[in-house]
């Protein structure tokens, strides 16, 4: 409890700085150039796959007409390596999320919340020194793809309920957490206005995913992403 109360004040501090800095005028985001417990519940969360909302298009903020239309048209060196970078991350969390989901035992379970919060930890050391403009639809794939990666922890650990239940999983949850937490204060950080477009993807998320939020009493994410009220409305 008490490591849970330094993550969750850690965060918070960050969080509201994040915020601040996100109120502030912003040229960050530029237009384009060119045409160019185990029961019914837990075992439900065993779908592995699920697909992120597509939320934004010409009429919304950010203008993309989808969030799978990628970033292949835009022409700026340093927005490509922002979004290589995510889905560099995804294809490396990829294993060690599906080892997470099959792990039989508390202690397989950590060895890859070990790996999994170290590879998202290297990718917070990448992008904290960065500050770069990119194009609506470079911020658009890249909340897509943190958006993607919380669906397959969620997933994941939704899995581990199942099997081992929430109350024995609670301090595996809390590092998954505070890590993916720090990381969207990170990328929006670099990116200005991404955590507003994390946030509105993620209010159209599954009722899965919101569940198995709600099952890992994931109450940073779940904070920092305004999903309380949906999550306080799930009934199972």
């Amino acid at each position: 409890m008490q490591t849970f109360t330094r993550l969750f004040s850690f965060v918070t501090l960050f969080l509201s700085l994040g915020l601040i800095a996100q109120a502030l005028p912003s040229n960050g985001i530029v237009e384009p150039t060119g045409n160019g417990g185990k029961g019914p519940t837990a075992r439900a969360l065993a779908v592995r796959s699920y697909a992120t909302p597509a939320a934004y298009n010409a009429n919304e903020p950010y203008g993309s007409t989808s969030y799978g239309s990628g970033s292949n048209n835009d022409d700026d060196p340093s927005s490509l390596d922002v979004v290589s970078m995510m889905h560099t991350l995804k294809l490396d969390l990829a294993p060690k999320v599906e080892a997470l989901g099959a792990a039989a035992d508390f202690d397989a379970a950590q060895v890859q919340v070990s790996s999994i919060v170290a590879l998202i930890q290297t990718a917070v050391v990448e992008i904290e020194h960065v500050n770069v403009e990119v194009t609506k639809s470079v911020a658009a794939e890249t909340a897509r793809c943190f958006v993607d990666i919380i669906i397959s922890i969620v997933s994941a650990c939704g899995l581990l309920v199942g099997k081992l239940g929430a109350t024995i999983c609670t301090s595996l949850f809390v590092q998954l957490d505070a890590c993916l937490c720090l990381f969207l204060l990170a990328l929006n950080a670099g990116i200005s206005g991404l955590l507003q477009i994390v946030v509105d993807l993620c209010l159209k998320l599954d009722v899965k995913v919101l569940t198995g939020l709600k099952l890992c009493n994931m109450q940073l994410l779940v904070g920092i992403l305004n999903l309380a009220t949906k999550i306080q409305a799930l009934v199972f």
